[in-house]
């Protein structure tokens, strides 16, 4: 594949909330924010003891590396106010095989609203689309848990544990390496709120489409809520629980769509704001997939659309509880559950803000 120089994404990559520019001086406040923090200094080349003689040094390295074509790097910023609030790049010294990585950070005071994981898909999506990679992979210390969650939101695939594998600054790091390729299946968003549908890209001979449940699919729904199992009553109240959940606006059941029908469902619902706290959080209830159509992505990308619905819905905590067959699923995803108080059904939690 050509190697040639990228240019910088023309317009800058934007979401609405944030975008994806060069470097500019302006930025310097983003940079000394940045060196206070106990950890990026470590793992980057951001002064660990500032000086705007060091944070110029700096901004002119993130153009340097974009005019020699060792790869791309990005000021994450507001999109209304254009403060820097972060860093986003490629390195593309394997371009030539195929494949780039991508590295984040975000300042302090920008943490907490999903300004990675945003970043990591404007660039990603731009990155197969642009450059043509086949493969784009994020490295991670075990210990970041952050930046595992930022690696999970963008819709990497945690691949496993390399030993020793990078020296940086005199030692070496264990990482946990995160992929991403071009055939992956992934959810485009493509309307605001439950109504937001979401097409599924996967191998090239199938596609399909997660949308809202509405009344009208329940035909095709009730065979899939027969395999899951435990239906109290006759299906005519199963057919009217149904169809006050899809209507309820606190209630999201998103459906799998194939060409031969409905394949899955996914269903999750807010409980509201804490007394105390003001803290709102949701459940997932249910996931479920034709055992014919596993193994595809429909899984994840179901789980996918719950997740984005209780985060753009601006829960703090998203929970559930898997059975034990279910909880490979859910460590493929990033995720680890926790056994008490029920072994049986381990309990998971995402917290937004964290």
């Amino acid at each position: 594949m050509t190697t040639k120089t990228p240019s910088y994404p023309d317009p800058p990559l934007t979401d609405g909330a944030i975008r994806a520019r060069p470097w500019t001086m302006r930025d310097l406040p983003a940079v000394e924010q940045a060196s206070h923090d106990p950890y990026i200094p470590t793992v980057t080349s951001v002064p660990s003891v500032y000086t705007d003689e060091e944070g110029r040094a700096f901004v002119e390295r993130q153009w340097a590396r974009n005019d020699g074509g060792q790869g791309l790097s990005l000021c994450i910023a507001d999109a209304q106010t254009d403060a820097a609030l972060g860093y986003i790049g490629l390195r593309l010294e394997n371009r030539a095989h195929g494949r780039a990585s991508v590295g984040y950070w975000v300042t302090p005071g920008a943490r907490g609203r999903d300004v990675a994981a945003a970043a990591v898909r404007l660039v990603s999506a731009w990155a197969f689309s642009s450059l043509g990679v086949a493969r784009l992979e994020i490295l991670v210390a075990p210990w970041n848990v952050a930046s595992l969650r930022v690696a999970d939101r963008a819709g990497f695939r945690r691949e496993g544990a390399l030993r020793s594998y990078e020296e940086f600054k005199g030692r070496r790091a264990d990482l946990i390496m995160h992929a991403r390729i071009a055939d992956d299946g992934h959810a485009a968003l493509a309307e605001s709120g439950r109504q937001r549908s979401y097409s599924i890209h996967g191998p090239r001979d199938w596609a399909a489409r997660i949308r809202q449940a509405t009344a009208g699919d329940w035909d095709a729904v009730w065979p899939l809520l027969q395999a899951m199992g435990k239906i109290t009553g006759p299906e005519d109240a199963a057919r009217r629980r149904f169809e006050r959940i899809v209507r309820g606006p606190a209630h999201y059941l998103p459906v799998a769509v194939f060409p031969d029908g409905i394949v899955g469902y996914a269903w999750a619902q807010e409980y509201g704001a804490h007394l105390r706290t003001g803290d709102r959080t949701a459940r997932l209830h249910d996931l479920f997939v034709r055992p014919d159509y596993r193994g595809r992505g429909v899984g994840a990308a179901l789980f996918h659309a719950a997740r984005e619905w209780a985060r753009h819905g601006g829960m703090r905590y998203l929970e559930w509880q898997a059975s034990l067959s279910a909880v490979p699923f859910y460590e493929r995803l990033g995720y680890s559950g926790d056994p008490c108080p029920q072994p049986e059904h381990p309990f998971f939690e995402i917290d937004f803000l964290a």
